[in-house]
């Protein structure tokens, strides 16, 4: 009897993992993992490099017809009778050598991780002198450096515990040990007064989208201490507490300007960490004000705050931008009604997004800004690019712009496109109800969207007038939580002009 041929995953059974970490990487990452793979001190079985070199053909989708269990292991073992186990041992092994290989490389890119991994290897008997000297030599470089924050604070009360309970510790009976000790209780003073005041910052910016009410402990203490010991001591503790100053106000735009400039003044002092969160409260604050037309605050002033961190090279990580934030910008740019700059970045910056996504965010940026000029067959021509993305995201947001572009389109496209809309938006509703990703809010309101847009269709072109059927309609979205309720009350006070 012949034995059926085995797919690698079937379309039922998930991604491996090794596979689905495979697939993330970018070539240049790929090609480093083979190389790791070819060294003898890291790996002695040659087959794991045959194995990863073979699967290097498939990359980075791992969906071809030819990647099979029953393929592999005749490439692997050719002549001999196909085994499954041997295959699913060879995944399982190139899974354990990509795990070392991503903490290598994670090793390499961090200097904290260098320094904790050389002072823990030195912790040994016979190397206390250099485990001391490493430990003093790291603490000072710590102290001197610009950027502080938790980490730094934490590094330093870190390093001096070490070496304060190390059995050797030469200075534990002088005063030596005095001043220890007194560092490390103030550096884990401040670590905690900082780490806490950056995490009650952000909970202030998210916590209207928070699902359960909650009151940060030590809140009064942690402010107290910000503002009367520590404010001084490093810029951060000013930034955060400012901040929670301007989220207790509704628009306040003075205050929103004197905040963005002491951040952008003082980047060069903040971690990594800390200038992403201050980032994304201050957009996310200025979006909240812009939305319900707050005085002051405008589309104009969130494209300047993206521009300002593109140009400190806030929102870079690993030298990629997120697809996300790609997105967030052309948007700004698009209600900005700044095209061109929209156009420019997307040229400049795609060559920063990751190779997986590269095309299909380009795609549907390209898409939206020809959308907002009313270039309708051109962005559809675009979103044909972005429509076969395996991320659920881009499948839902395709579909929601199509159906903008084939409304408007309605108004000049007459029963066919009114047909070809219709028979969309049924799809749509039919591929939100089975699919598992969406999150239920979500995929509540895309569900009233496609309900809205249908009752509006039936009110067009005819009906217009109708203006009760439009004041109860306009009503019910008021209401609702519908995506896109202000495009589609833009349509309704379009109809009433």
């Amino acid at each position: 009897m012949t034995q059926a041929t085995e797919n690698i995953y079937g379309p039922s059974l998930p991604m491996p993992k090794v596979l689905k970490i495979l697939s993330l990487l970018d070539v240049r990452s790929y090609k480093s993992f083979l190389k790791y793979l070819d060294s003898p001190y890291l790996n002695t079985n040659r087959k794991l490099l045959d194995f990863a070199t073979y699967l290097f053909k498939y990359h980075p989708e791992f969906a071809h017809k030819n990647l099979k269990k029953e393929n592999l292991d005749q490439f692997l073992f050719p002549g001999t009778a196909y085994n499954r186990k041997r295959i699913t041992d060879y995944l399982s092994d190139l899974n354990r050598k990509l795990d070392f290989f991503l903490k290598l490389e994670t090793l390499k890119k961090s200097a904290d991780l260098q320094r904790r991994v050389l002072i823990d290897s030195y912790d040994s008997p016979g190397f206390y002198e250099l485990f001391k000297k490493e430990i003093k030599k790291n603490t000072e470089q710590l102290k001197d450096e610009k950027v502080k924050g938790p980490n730094r604070y934490r590094l330093v009360a870190e390093f001096g515990e070490k070496l304060l309970f190390h059995p050797e510790f030469f200075g534990k009976k002088n005063d030596e040990e005095h001043v220890l000790l007194m560092e490390v209780m103030e550096n884990l003073d401040m670590d905690f007064t900082f780490s806490k005041l950056r995490l009650i910052t952000f909970y202030y910016s998210k916590r209207q989208f928070l699902t359960a009410e909650y009151s940060p402990n030590y809140l009064d203490s942690v402010l107290e201490l910000s503002a009367t010991l520590f404010k001084d001591k490093h810029v951060g503790f000013k930034l955060y507490l400012d901040l929670i100053a301007l989220q207790k106000t509704s628009g306040n735009h003075k205050l929103f300007k004197e905040v963005s400039v002491l951040f952008f003044d003082n980047t060069e002092h903040l971690s990594v960490s800390d200038k992403k969160n201050i980032f994304i409260c201050l957009a996310n604050y200025c979006v909240q004000a812009i939305n319900p037309g707050l005085e002051g605050f405008s589309y104009h002033d969130l494209l300047i705050l993206y521009d300002s961190a593109l140009s400190s090279n806030i929102l870079m990580h690993n030298g990629q931008l997120s697809d996300s934030t790609f997105n967030n910008v052309v948007v700004a740019a698009i209600r900005a009604s700044k095209i061109d700059y929209a156009n420019s970045f997307m040229e400049e910056n795609k060559q920063f997004l990751g190779d997986n996504i590269r095309m299909t965010a380009f795609s549907y940026c390209k898409a939206s800004v020809c959308y907002a000029q009313k270039q309708y067959d051109e962005a559809i021509s675009w979103l044909n690019g972005a429509n076969r993305h395996s991320e659920i995201r881009y499948k839902v947001q395709w579909r929601y712009l199509l159906v903008k572009i084939y409304f408007e389109k309605f108004e000049k496209g007459g029963w066919a496109t009114y047909e070809l809309l219709e028979s969309f938006l049924d799809a749509f509703s039919v591929f939100l109800r089975r699919n598992e990703e969406l999150s239920h809010e979500k995929k509540a309101g895309y569900l009233e969207f496609i309900r809205f847009t249908k009752q509006l269709m039936k009110l067009y072109p005819k009906n217009w007038t109708e203006k009760k059927s439009l004041d109860q309609l306009k009503a019910s979205i008021t209401a609702s939580r519908a995506i896109g309720r202000q495009w589609l009350l833009g349509l309704i006070e379009k109809a009433e002009s």
